[in-house]
Order: structure tokens, then sequence, then C-alpha cells
């Protein structure tokens, strides 16, 4: 009997486990189309409603080939126009949705010199994604 209570405790736990995959994935609808894809917890990307935008898809691992494990976790935008994003390697990137232009990765400074340059309001503030759901009331997407 205490052989088929371990054995039943072994299967019951491997089948919690397989069935626990993608449980903390998500989406955040963000403006234009945009949204931020948590497909596992290194892997948080920004990617544009159109498959033909793929240029646009931040990070870019092509443009940051010397690392894989750059992920994206605070992110910002305004009404209409401009997301803002930082990455756990301290880059940061700016998407124009109107233009259709991504500019990054960026430093600290390059950002906020970027920032000046494009007139993009210093009330775009970067939130941490589970911040950024709460403080704004978007409904996060779970994924299945």
């Amino acid at each position: 009997m205490k052989k088929i209570i371990v054995n039943l405790s072994i299967i019951l736990i491997a089948i919690y486990m397989v069935g626990c995959a993608g449980l903390g994935d998500y989406e955040i609808e963000l403006i234009n189309g945009y949204r931020v894809v948590k497909s596992s917890p290194e892997s948080i990307t920004i990617f544009p409603a159109s498959d033909s935008l793929d240029d646009i898809v931040v990070p870019d691992f092509e443009d940051n080939s010397d690392d894989k494990n750059e992920f994206i976790v605070e992110v910002g935008h305004d009404k209409n126009r401009y997301i803002v994003a930082k990455t756990n390697l301290n880059l940061y990137y700016i998407i124009d949705t109107k233009e259709v232009i991504k500019y990054g990765p960026l430093n600290e400074n390059e950002f906020n010199n970027k920032k000046d340059d494009l007139d993009i309001l210093y009330s775009i503030e970067l939130k941490n994604l589970e911040e950024y759901t709460r403080d704004f009331g978007w409904t996060v997407e779970e994924s299945e």
C-alpha cells in the first residue's frame, strides 16, 4: 500500500510540473498594435501587430548578437506614438510607431539625448512590467 501511495504521488507531481509550463507567460497591449510578450522568464520582447515589421522587434538578437540573454524589464509609452523600453542589460530602445523606426540599443545618455531630439515628453515614464499593468489597469492576457 505504501508503494502505491509513493508511486501515485510521483505521478501526480510529474503531471503537475508538466502542466505548469508557460504559467507565467503573458502579453501586455501597448499602443498602435504593439505588445510586450513574455514567453519565459528570460524571453520578454516587444512585437508589432504585423509580422511584416520584424525589424521592430525589441530586443532584436541580430542587432545585439553578442548577448542572447537580453530581455525587456521596463516599458512606457505616450498616447499615440512612442514606446520606450529598458532591458536587463541597461540598454534602452525607442520605437516610433508612426514612422515605424526603432532606435537602439542605446546607453542611458544616448537614450536621453534621443528623447530630446525626438521631442518626447519626459512624462513617458519607464515602469516595471508588473507595475505597468497594475498602475495603468490594462489587462494582462495570459498565454496558453
